[in-house]
């Protein structure tokens, strides 16, 4: 055998480490049980990461569907903007607001009394 060649003290040492002691059954029960207990923990925390996520998930989905909604009542704003500088809208404001009409347009009005 090769320790037997070996003289001296590299031989003492292979000698030493392979006479190491094994591992006692509490010793394998404590790393077992602090193995369980990690991978618990990383479960859990696991879990918990996931269903934040979903969470966010769902918030960006809801700003995203405000922001279409803000965008189209933006659009909407503008294009309202423009109708309200152009002369079909001051017309129609003059006519319904201060009853103007055009010179020589006749304006028929029903009857208050017939209701």
């Amino acid at each position: 055998m090769i320790v037997e060649a070996l003289q001296g003290k590299a031989g003492d040492v292979l000698v030493r480490r392979s006479s190491r002691k094994k591992l006692t059954k509490f010793t394998v029960i404590a790393l077992l049980v602090l193995t369980i207990a990690a991978c618990s923990i990383l479960g859990y925390r696991t879990a918990a990461l996931k269903a934040e996520a979903k969470q966010y998930e769902r918030q960006l989905s809801e700003l995203k569907t405000e922001k279409k909604q803000l965008d189209d009542n933006k659009k909407n704003i503008e294009e309202y903007k423009k109708y309200v500088k152009s002369d079909e809208f001051v017309e129609k404001t003059a006519r319904q607001k201060l009853g103007l009409v055009k010179p020589g347009e006749i304006v028929f009005e029903p009857d208050s009394s017939d209701n």
